[in-house]
């Protein structure tokens, strides 16, 4: 891009040198005219990127508004080195847009990224733990309530055939007349 720029500079400064400054002024607004630019949007990875399509800006002899017989070549080889530089700028926005947009978005996803790593995960990290010490507790809750009641119907049991054989003396002596 610069040296096409020197280029042009240079070019334009021997124009200035050699030829007449009113004729190079006469020339530039003889040849103004608006740049028109078709400007489309494609996805890359799901970001909204620009399109700029455009003909060629530069013009050739023939298609500027200025005779060929008032202007120099010199004229001519500036117009021609500043047209080239114009539509390097146009390619280069095109590309620099475009570059900006995916970086803004790359941005955005690391953010999102050292979020869920930062925060997120350490927190799902710390219930889960947290849900599997509860069910742990549980399970050694229900398998405590499952011994003692075990222990309970066993004593019981115990406790009931100790009754009848403690009653069997008093039922015997009752029996007997």
């Amino acid at each position: 891009m610069k040296t096409l720029a020197n280029v042009a500079q240079h070019s334009l400064l021997i124009a200035l040198a050699v030829d007449d400054p009113i004729t190079l002024k006469s020339a530039s607004f003889a040849t103004r005219s608006g740049i028109t630019l078709d400007i489309k949007g494609k996805n890359i990875v799901g970001v909204p990127v620009p399109i700029i399509e455009k003909k060629r800006f530069v013009k050739g002899l023939m298609k500027r508004s200025c005779s060929i017989l008032g202007v120099s070549g010199r004229i001519d080889e500036a117009a021609e080195k500043y047209g080239a530089e114009l539509d390097l700028i146009i390619s280069l926005a095109e590309t620099e847009t475009s570059i900006r947009r995916i970086s803004s978005e790359i941005q955005m996803t690391r953010r999102i990224a050292n979020a869920l790593e930062q925060v997120l995960i350490p927190e799902l990290t710390r219930q889960a733990k947290y849900i599997e010490i509860t069910i742990d507790e549980r399970e050694r809750e229900d398998l405590y309530r499952l011994k003692k009641s075990e222990e309970d119907h066993r004593s019981e049991e115990e406790g009931r055939c100790s009754r009848e054989d403690l009653m069997r003396p008093f039922l015997v002596s009752l029996s007997r007349p």
